[in-house]
């Protein structure tokens, strides 16, 4: 099942930023959610990370993250991304996989206690065992 959305997701990797731009309000009370939850250093794992929005914003700050996605176009446009950052002074928080959450059991020294979970907009923290409130514009207003 998971391959077959992942080939549904690389028909559109491409043009995936571009088509999220009306989302610009939702992704900016997200990441100031995120700017407010997680520090500098902090692990993060992205899950259905895509082209890498959340992601590249996070490491961008300093936390370490690691990005999932079952599309390995979503997974190409992230690397990309991330490439021209590298190139302007950005250095290297991220790294990006094709995969599913049954890969994580496979994933070499990944300490799952050690790391937050962003899957959405749902935070989840094993250093808690909690999970954080999704963000919504109307809960973040």
């Amino acid at each position: 099942m998971s391959e077959m959305i992942g080939r549904a997701y690389d028909f559109i990797a491409a043009d995936y930023d571009h088509l999220l731009q009306r989302d610009q309000g939702m992704r900016a009370v997200l990441w100031r959610r995120y700017a407010r939850l997680f520090q500098e250093g902090d692990q993060i794992l992205d899950f259905c990370c895509g082209t890498g929005l959340d992601a590249l914003f996070l490491a961008r700050r300093g936390m370490r993250v690691t990005g999932l996605d079952a599309s390995p176009g979503m997974i190409e446009q992230l690397q990309k991304k991330a490439r021209l950052d590298v190139n302007a002074g950005f250095t290297g928080n991220i790294t990006a996989s094709v995969g599913t959450t049954e890969d994580l059991k496979i994933m070499p020294g990944t300490d799952l206690s050690r790391h937050y979970f962003s899957i959405r907009g749902a935070e989840y923290s094993f250093r808690s065992g909690a999970f954080f409130r999704p963000c919504s514009p109307l809960a973040a207003a």
